[in-house]
């Protein structure tokens, strides 16, 4: 998706209900690899999905009506955006400290 301000790296997954699932076998694949487990931060972004953002994905997803989908995507993410930046916000403090 992009890279941080130091220069991580950024990738987001849509896991839809297998969120633990994905994470762990990510995380077993990284022990595997031999990759230190503080390289690889994992961030539930769920709780800050609204109902028109679920709706948005459904219709266009699911009902394959894009045009309208996105239209609810757009402004669901839009209504998100101050939880999404608190999110963001939160995780590099909680980084910082460690």
């Amino acid at each position: 998706m992009g890279r941080d301000e130091q220069g991580n790296d950024i990738y987001i997954l849509g896991c839809r209900n297998c969120g633990p699932m994905v994470e762990k076998t990510t995380k077993e694949m990284n022990r595997l690899l031999g990759i230190d487990k503080n390289e690889v931060v994992m961030i539930n972004t769920t709780p800050c999905l609204n109902l028109i953002i679920k709706m948005g994905g459904f219709l266009s997803r699911r009902l394959g009506l894009s045009g309208t989908g996105r239209i609810l995507l757009h402004r669901g993410i839009r209504l998100a955006f101050h939880k999404l930046k608190e999110l963001v916000w939160n995780v590099k403090q909680k980084l910082d400290r460690e």
